[in-house]
């Protein structure tokens, strides 16, 4: 049923099935969240195919840590008719986009590599840790709740332009410009000096 052996492990892991046990359609259909990762923990790469998750029909979380995010990945993450929330950790963005993930409501984006000019499309609920991030490359008809935590940003402004957007949560983030007060007369602002991402 899963080919990839690192994938069938952690979907075996999921529903009880060591040792190679064969999965079934109702092992993989059972399994509801899963955490991905590239690397082993030492460090070590892992050789994991991603075009088998469009076999789990009923994930809702999926977690991916230490992988290179591509065009094909994204393609694959917006394919999967329940997913909800997309959790990226230390991964490295390889394209310059992460849009067409319409299904999912909740984006948090972790310390990932990723170029200036990548382009992210924020679902209602966002979170986006440790990173260097340029808010202009920022897109979304539906983001309700973002929150920067640890960030470094050069500017707020761009988030006037998100209609929908309704609370904003700073916590540790550094802003360029002075560009906080107006946003705070536009949006419910939230602000904490004292957060420490994981970098």
């Amino acid at each position: 049923m899963v080919d990839n052996r690192e994938l069938r492990r952690l979907i075996g892991y999921k529903v009880g099935k060591f040792n190679d046990e064969t999965l079934t359609e109702d092992d993989l259909i059972s399994v509801k969240d899963l955490g991905v990762s590239g690397k082993t923990l030492d460090g070590q790469d892992l050789q994991i195919d991603l075009e088998e998750l469009k076999k789990l029909s009923s994930l809702e979380l999926l977690s991916i840590n230490q992988m290179d995010l591509d065009n094909r990945l994204i393609g694959i993450i917006g394919s999967l008719p329940r997913l909800r929330t997309l959790m990226l950790a230390k991964c490295n963005i390889t394209q310059n986009t992460i849009v067409g993930l319409d299904n999912i409501n909740s984006l948090i984006i972790n310390t990932c590599k990723m170029e200036d000019n990548v382009q992210i499309s924020l679902p209602e609920d966002a979170t986006i840790a440790g990173q260097d991030i340029n808010l202009e490359n920022v897109m979304s008809k539906r983001i309700k709740r973002l929150v920067l935590t640890g960030c470094k940003v050069p500017s707020l402004k761009p988030l006037l332009k998100c209609g929908t957007l309704e609370k904003l949560s700073l916590e540790g983030t550094s802003i360029e410009d002075d560009s906080l007060a107006e946003v705070k007369n536009k949006l419910d602002v939230s602000e904490r000096e004292d957060s420490n991402p994981i970098r």
